[in-house]
């Protein structure tokens, strides 16, 4: 046997010590482990033929226990008692444990402090600055840890929308800068959105694509070419870049946008028509038919033209019910920015800050944020902070008059849904955001009158991030979405879609019917810092795949009708 299985035995042991360091087991127990697995590293022969020859035994510290474990091991490739080990923590602990500069004490930490219990969570606590606030931890360790999971997160083949829009603005640009291309776009999910890709796809017309793909090594790590398709590779992420002509452009880019259900549906019309698809192309009287762009195809078939995103709309005759499926939000449409943290809390920006940055993007309004007092883990504010805040932003609001300074709370939700502060607390705030940040695994009716009776509270604005999911990470919880919208309706509650990348929540297959019922949308940020704004571009995305008009969205409102709007207890 060789010494493969030294070092994976030495693992395994180190594995068990941590865990029972996890469990607050007896420090020598702990000790034991530790010490067996450092002894077992540095054995010059396989502990099996130690095991065979009766020699283990024989070696300072080297217990009985250590000894049986090892030939349980050995024997069948696993250890029972580490098996029962791991049952008794939470599973995503075991990645947290492979992060560097994470030792269990300080993956203790997160776990009971925090309630950190998965790789996803622990980057959404780093990106909302929450590690700085604890014992032991700082803004290096926060920093590598953040680095660590990026390095992890590129070997699991999936990106949120955040690194994908990112890698898709670079490679334009590089696009933009060669001369032999002519027209190029997303195709596939990255041209109709989503939240979580495992590639990134492009349609682009050339007139020499040997000359292309040459431009292109300079650009990717790796890249093959092979019949009209290039298969590269950048940072992890797999690009499929499939290359045509300026006449075959937009009929290519039609089909290859999808999704399938959206073209099963088209060929009933293209039936109609007398119309074929082969290899990509539209086909009359087996003539083909060259579009100058997407438009004509819609009209050939007598629909209206239907953006991108909404491709993806389950019932395509139901669509077709609506009006100007063209049209979309735009960031250009929001008027305010209602969910942002700072300083105060766990956000990196000042007040000043957030304000400055908000009015240089054309917000007419900002809605200051910051955590409540049950979010100690968050720096939450209790209620002398809170009237301190409350003065900061009436200096700030004189500085800068241009823009309106909301005073507003994101307030946790209790249990049983009460908000965590007294109403005579609450009706202090210009507005009320009620999100659950604890108590996630309540059964399905509990999860339901807690959101319920939150979204029926009289001072509560909007319910946030409604699902409590961590994308690529955490599950949402379980609920009664009817029952949760009509308490919304009945009460001008609105529902938030959180457009951090981590959560984009609501999720945007709830949207239509959200809006259908008269509650509104708010597209909010959760912006931690200054450049955090940006998120909003993601959850525009997201609710571009509903069928909705400006006016459902609570921040498109101007500052007048938005007070207005939510005038529930002012």
């Amino acid at each position: 046997m060789s010494f493969d299985q030294n070092q994976n035995l030495s693992s395994v042991f180190e594995l068990i010590a941590d865990l029972l360091e996890l469990l607050d087991e007896n420090q020598f127990k702990i000790s034991a482990y530790r010490n067996s697995a450092r002894i077992f590293q540095g054995l010059t022969k396989s502990v099996e033929d130690l095991l065979f020859s009766g020699e283990l035994k024989n070696i300072t510290g080297i217990g009985k226990a250590s000894i049986e474990k090892a030939k349980e091991y050995i024997s069948t490739g696993k250890i029972s008692y580490l098996e029962e080990l791991t049952k008794l923590v939470p599973l995503g602990l075991l990645d947290l444990l492979k992060i560097k500069g994470l030792g269990p004490k300080k993956v203790k930490l997160l776990w009971k402090n925090l309630n950190i219990t998965s790789l996803g969570e622990l980057e959404y606590a780093c990106k909302e600055n929450r590690l700085i606030l604890l014992k032991g931890f700082g803004e290096k360790t926060q920093t590598n840890v953040l680095n660590h999971i990026e390095f992890l997160k590129k070997g699991s083949g999936k990106f949120l929308i955040n690194k994908i829009f990112f890698e898709q603005s670079k490679f334009e640009e590089f696009l933009k800068s060669l001369k032999n291309i002519y027209l190029f776009s997303p195709i596939g999910i990255n041209r109709r959105f989503f939240e979580v890709y495992d590639s990134i796809n492009y349609l682009i017309s050339s007139n020499n694509h040997n000359n292309l793909v040459n431009n292109f090594k300079n650009y990717f790590n790796e890249i093959n070419y092979s019949n009209g398709k290039i298969s590269a590779k950048l940072n992890n992420i797999v690009f499929n870049i499939y290359l045509t002509d300026d006449k075959s452009f937009y009929s290519n880019l039609f089909i290859k946008t999808g999704n399938e259900n959206f073209l099963d549906n088209i060929k009933k019309y293209l039936k109609i028509k007398n119309i074929k698809i082969n290899n990509e192309l539209f086909l009359q009287n087996e003539k083909v038919i060259n579009f100058k762009n997407e438009y004509d195809i819609f009209q050939i078939l007598d629909l209206p033209f239907i953006r991108p995103e909404l491709r993806d709309y389950p019932n395509f005759d139901e669509m077709l019910k609506y009006d100007n499926l063209e049209k979309r939000i735009d960031y250009s449409d929001l008027k305010g920015a209602l969910h942002i943290h700072t300083t105060y809390s766990d956000g990196y920006n000042s007040i000043e800050e957030m304000v400055k940055n908000a009015l240089e993007r054309g917000f007419e309004y900002i809605g200051i944020c910051d955590h409540s007092q049950s979010a100690f883990y968050a720096n939450g504010l209790n209620k002398e902070r809170i009237f301190q805040q409350f003065s900061e932003i009436d200096t700030i609001q004189k500085k800068y008059p241009k823009i309106k300074i909301l005073k507003g709370i994101e307030s946790d939700i209790s249990k049983d849904g009460s908000l965590d502060y007294p109403d005579d607390v609450l009706n202090k705030f210009d507005f009320v955001i009620a999100s659950i940040h604890s108590n996630f695994n309540l059964n399905y009716e509990d999860m339901t009158k807690r959101l319920v009776n939150a979204a029926q509270n009289k001072y509560t604005t909007i319910i946030g991030h409604p699902t409590g999911r961590l994308l690529l990470s955490r599950d949402s919880y379980k609920f009664d979405w009817d029952r949760l919208i009509q308490a919304c309706k009945e009460n001008n509650t609105a529902l938030e879609l959180n457009s951090d990348e981590h959560r984009l929540d609501v999720p945007y297959e709830k949207i239509t019917n959200i809006v259908k019922n008269k509650v509104k949308i708010a597209i909010n940020s959760d912006a931690h810092n200054i450049s955090s704004l940006d998120n909003l571009h993601y959850g525009i995305a997201m609710v571009n795949k509903a069928i909705i008009e400006k006016d459902d969205i609570l921040n498109t409102l101007s500052y007048k009708d938005f007070i207005k709007s939510i005038n529930k207890h002012h």
